[in-house]
Order: structure tokens, then sequence, then C-alpha cells
């Protein structure tokens, strides 16, 4: 066979072998393929599942949650988490589940790891503050409330972020601490909306961290918007009776409910303190004698009932040598007097030393 033969020969022997080899080739890579999508529509259809699982436990533990069934609701939400380990939704769910079981240090658990994760999260720091609160850890509330506070919140949450604020607000006035609980409402101020409910909201935190001006300009702009606003009404009552403006506590008064809690007691000592008031303006020298001597009467009769008159009670009311304003604070110093060992003073009592303080009877 000459040598130009052999070599096509062989030519075509390379060739044949090199056709099988890439036919194998492609047989091998279209095998793989197939299983690589096999494998990735497999693992896709099992983290799905997974998803879905976890969806249902999470809802589960919902609702055994709402109904009180701590110990399934833990056990549910665990389930969620542990098929989606990085969901801070079901996360959340089982960190409240816990604390609804009083397994406080794993609820803190859970947070923390969520906050490890994302420390400026204003959600996680929230449930840690509501977490610390309940354990009566006020420094560490007080620390988490002001990082969810002053982390970035979307601008549609702004209702969300004033919540998250009073509950600041009640955290503190709760616990005594009056002054920081007024500078966070005061903060407040800036951020809440110009509607009744919200400013009678604002006037009722400020008349709870002891500062009834401010809460009565806030329940004022209440009225203004909505002159029939029974909180506001209710409030600038209370408010107005703080201040010792007794005149405008009974026209708020006239517009609040008639059986609200704790305002049948007020409306008395507010018309007591205005009957009786020897010092009101406007009144004729009689009046003024009589309410005294009427004043004079009360304070020396309780005072006697439990053997604590003075020895000197001073001229009657209607001599002519009384002086009004030496009379109320003689009132004033026989009811201090009978406080200390009367036990609890009569409405009428009560509003005698409401009028003489509102004199300056109590100064020194």
């Amino acid at each position: 066979m000459p040598d130009t033969d052999r070599l096509q020969e062989r030519q075509q022997t390379l060739l044949r072998f090199v056709h099988r080899e890439l036919v194998l080739l492609i047989v091998l890579i279209g095998a793989t393929v197939v299983a690589f999508m096999l494998t990735r529509a497999a693992a896709g259809s099992n983290e799905r599942i997974r998803r879905e699982d976890a969806a249902a436990l999470y809802d589960i533990g919902r609702q055994r949650r709402s109904s009180g069934q701590t110990a399934d609701a833990v056990a549910a939400f665990r389930r969620a988490t542990s098929k989606a380990p990085g969901n801070q939704t079901y996360a959340l769910g089982l960190a409240g589940a816990l604390q609804d079981d009083k397994q406080y240090d794993a609820a803190r658990d859970v947070l923390g790891s969520l906050r490890d994760r994302a420390p400026d999260d204003a959600t996680v720091n929230v449930e840690l503050a509501r977490l610390e609160s309940r354990r009566q850890n006020l420094a560490d509330a007080i620390r988490h409330y002001q990082s969810a506070l002053n982390a970035l919140w979307s601008p549609d949450a702004g209702a969300q972020r004033r919540g998250v604020r009073e509950e600041l607000i009640r955290l503190l006035l709760a616990n005594g601490q009056r002054s920081r609980a007024l500078s966070e409402i005061l903060i407040l101020t800036l951020d809440v909306p110009d509607d009744a409910d919200a400013q009678s909201g604002i006037g009722e935190l400020f008349l709870q961290a002891g500062d009834p001006r401010r809460a009565l300009d806030h329940f004022a702009l209440a009225l203004a918007r909505e002159p029939r606003h029974a909180n506001a009404a209710a409030g600038a009552a209370r408010a107005a009776f703080s201040l010792g403006d007794y005149t405008r506590a009974r026209r708020y008064l006239a517009s609040a409910p008639q059986d609200r809690a704790g305002l049948v007691e007020l409306r008395t000592l507010t018309d007591l303190v205005l009957a009786y008031d020897p010092l009101a303006p406007r009144l004729s020298t009689s009046e003024r004698r009589r309410r005294l001597a009427a004043g004079l009467e009360q304070a020396q009769a309780r005072a006697g009932a439990c053997g604590t008159v003075p020895a000197d009670a001073g001229p009657p009311a209607d001599s002519g040598d009384v002086d009004i304003e030496a009379g109320v604070r003689r009132i004033y110093q026989i009811e201090r007097s009978a406080a200390d060992s009367c036990g609890a003073p009569a409405p009428l009592d009560r509003a005698l030393l409401l009028i003489a303080q509102m004199h300056g009877a109590d100064e020194p």
C-alpha cells in the first residue's frame, strides 16, 4: 500500500475517533446539564417546600399565641425559624412568644442575635426595649428605645415612630423620671398631628408629667379643633384645677362627661372653692365676712371633733376688726393642724385648704 493511502487511512481512523469522542463528550455534557437542572429543580422544590412549611408554622404560632397557648406557640415559631433561619419576622414571633412564656433570657438571646446582625434596626431595638422594660431593666430599656428612635425610619412611618416615643415617655413617667419625660414630650410636640385627638393626647402626657400649664395649652388647642371633645374638656378641667384657676375649671367641667371617674369629686371641690372663697373678686364686704365665718366654723368644727382646736381661734368673723386675709390664714392653720390627727378631710375642708393655698396662706 502506497504511503499516501496509508496516510489517508490513518487520517480517516483519527477522524472517526475524534468524532466518536466528540459525540461522547456532547452526550456527557448533555447528561450533566440535565442532571444539574434536575438537581436544581429538586433543590428549588425543596426550598419552596421549606418556605411554605415555615410560613404555615408561623401562622400556627400566631394563632396559638393569640389564644394563649404559649408553649405551643413557642414550639411552632421555633420550627418556623429552623426552616427559615434568616427570616426576621419569624424570629421576632419566637421572641414574643418566649416573652409570653416568661422565658426572658431565651427571648433576649433571640433578639440579641437579631441585633448583632442589624444593630440599627428600629423594630429589633423596640422589641429589646419592651423586653427590658418587662424585666425591670430601666436603663437598658431606655437605651434600646433611644436606639430605635435614632434609627432611619421610612417617610411613611411617622405614626409608628411617634408611638415608640410615647412608649418611652410612659415608661419614664411610670418610673418617676418626669424631667426626662418632659424633654421627650417636647420633642413629640414637634411631630404631632394638628387634630383634636393628638393634641388632647399631648395634653394628657404633659399633665402626667406635672406640667399643667402646657397641658392646658394643648387641651385648649384640641377644643379649638373640636369644641365637644370629651377627653380634651376633662383634661382641661383637671389642668385648670391644678393651676388653681377654678373659674376656668368649672367652665371646662360643664363640657366634660358628667359621670367620668374623678370628675365628680373635681366638680364638687371646684364648686365649693368658688362658693367659699372670701377673697374672690367683686364680693361685698358682708359676703366676704359671711364666707369667712362659714369657713372658720367648718375648720373649728373639724378640729374640735378630734380635740385639736388651737387655743387662739382669733376674733369672730362678723366682728368689725376682722382681717379677711388673716382669717384665711387662720383657717389654713386650723385645717393643717387637724390634718395631722383627724384623718381624711371632708370635701369642704379640702376646699378650704385649696382656697388658703390659692391666696398664699401656706407661704412663710
